[in-house]
């Protein structure tokens, strides 16, 4: 880990021990509503923050099961001792994370629930929680031998800009039955710090806020008018 590299390739090593660690988290913490990792290099220390819905279980009693995973993570990657550390973060608000909602659309559809039971369940979850718009979208074999794909949706949703990059929270998962692979997308409109206390700081460049004169423009502007009405008068 230690030795030195030149810049491209770090950036590739960096992204592909994200991807990595984000693969095992998925497989390791999916049932404690895992919903993305933060990985921070704070010399001496490699900090990476695990956010999720269910905090207490990843931590476990006497914080043995963060311990596990720490070990876990330094003997696969090659960490040298105690140079790494693992902290789990509480999401802010479940609603408008999109890997959230999909992990719960997995977990729903593993219990029997039917898909569109279960699709209208988040879609109506994430909508009475602070969420501007979703999409949930579901392709397989979801009934008899022919793959189909079914669209729920609802609110306010961008296709294309910048705002959709920045606003828009999309996660992916892969369900694998009896009768073949569901492939599961969902995708939320995140609010704004206007809308939401949950929200993004971030301006939307096509909403634009009309403000109310103030009194002294307004009084100025009503006797400009009051002139040019007595002036066309005459």
């Amino acid at each position: 880990m230690d030795a030195k590299i030149n810049k491209k390739r770090k950036f590739v090593a960096d992204g592909v021990f994200a991807a990595e660690l984000n693969a095992f988290f998925q497989l390791e913490l999916s049932a404690d509503g895992y919903s993305g990792l933060e990985i921070r290099v704070i010399p001496p220390h490699t900090e990476i923050t695990i956010r999720a819905t269910r905090t207490s279980s990843i931590i476990g009693g006497d914080g043995k099961r963060l311990n596990e995973l720490t070990s876990l993570v330094q003997k696969r990657w090659g960490f040298n001792e105690k140079s790494i550390r693992l902290v789990a973060e509480r999401l802010k608000s479940r609603a408008i994370s999109a890997v959230a909602q999909a992990e719960s659309m997995v977990y729903k559809i593993t219990r029997g629930l039917p898909v569109r039971r279960a699709a209208y369940a988040i879609v109506r979850y994430v909508m009475e929680n602070d969420g501007r718009g979703i999409e949930v979208r579901v392709s397989g074999k979801l009934r008899g031998q022919r793959g189909k794909t079914m669209k729920f949706r609802d609110g306010y949703m961008l296709k294309s800009g910048e705002p959709n990059k920045v606003l828009v929270d999309t996660a992916v998962r892969h369900l694998l039955m009896e009768q073949g692979c569901l492939g599961i997308q969902v995708k939320i409109m995140m609010p704004t710090k206007k809308q939401s206390d949950f929200g993004l700081d971030y301006i939307q460049p096509d909403v634009i806020d009309i403000l109310n004169p103030k009194e002294e423009e307004l009084r100025s502007a009503i006797a400009e008018f009051k002139r040019i009405d007595n002036v066309n008068a005459q």
